[in-house]
């Protein structure tokens, strides 16, 4: 459950990342870096399968060569849905590790900053307004989950012909909603960066990772630029609507991207608890043995 993992996440200690994994848990982290990186590996691979399909069936043309109209209907709507589907689960299951992730950091943070006095009741503060917009991010990424698994199931149709042929009425609203959860989902992570960087200033354990922090506000804030790009345009140009559209997901998936080195740092530690709390004392004595 959800309240297992803020407790597993509440045990860990800032020592616990620098443990020896055993194979189990490397094995545990293995799996949840190519679950990230199925994130924008599984979405390429759809797009490469179902366009060419989409083109050969006339579905997608110059004039609209949208996502959902390339998964509109026959083998490709099959595929899109399969790919897709997978994608956005994975991104989910992403988000909830992101979540156990920022709030170790968060935690390491105030055990650091509770050493000076002088300035540990301000970032004890933005420390909690930072917990609370991890809360909140976490709540979108579930929303855009839902939506974005409504816009594959309504196909939107085809607009040559009035969109009989799908349920434009229905997928629109799953789609604006599902990818403005997404846009507003990474600029809560990168403001969160932002506030543990800054809270973290004078920690030597805390690295800044300044370009890549850079990267992530670009990314974030120009997604959210192409999903008020898509929605402006749909109603006069669909080639400029659908760019756009494109340009957002390309620039979300870089953005989940970014994450690795993160999950290269924390997802060990992570998966060794989760680990500890299905398997008897025992066991898990072995496991963890020298």
């Amino acid at each position: 459950s959800i309240h297992r993992l803020f407790r597993i996440a509440d045990m860990l200690s800032p020592k616990d990342g620098k443990r020896n994994a055993t194979e189990k848990t490397s094995n545990a982290g293995l799996v949840a870096q190519m679950t990230l990186a199925s994130i924008y590996i599984l979405p390429l691979i759809t797009f490469t399968i179902i366009y060419p399909l989409a083109v050969a069936s006339g579905r997608v043309w110059l004039g609209d060569f949208f996502i959902s109209s390339a998964l509109d209907n026959g083998l490709a709507h099959c595929i899109g849905a399969i790919g897709l589907n997978l994608a956005v689960e994975a991104m989910m299951l992403c988000a909830m590790i992101r979540f156990l992730i920022v709030r170790i950091r968060i935690r390491k943070t105030e055990s650091s900053a509770s050493m000076h006095p002088r300035s540990g009741f301000l970032i004890s503060n933005s420390l909690s307004w930072a917990q609370s917009l991890n809360s909140t991010a976490l709540s979108l990424a579930f929303v855009c989950n839902v939506c974005l698994f409504g816009a594959t199931a309504f196909n939107v149709g085809d607009p040559r012909i009035n969109n009989e042929n799908g349920y434009f009425g229905i997928h629109i609203p799953f789609a604006f909603v599902g990818f403005l959860c997404a846009s507003l989902y990474a600029i809560l992570q990168t403001v969160i960066d932002e506030i543990v960087l800054e809270a973290a200033k004078g920690d030597e354990g805390e690295k800044s990772h300044s370009l890549l922090h850079t990267l992530r506000w670009t990314l974030s804030i120009g997604s959210l630029i192409c999903f008020i790009g898509m929605f402006a345009a749909l109603g006069y140009s669909m080639p400029i609507s659908a760019t756009f559209e494109i340009l957002l997901i390309s620039q979300a998936l870089v953005y989940f991207s970014t994450w690795h080195w993160e999950f290269a740092e924390f997802v060990t530690t992570i998966w060794s608890r989760m680990l500890a709390t299905f398997l008897d004392q025992h066991d898990y004595a072995l496991l963890h043995s020298e």
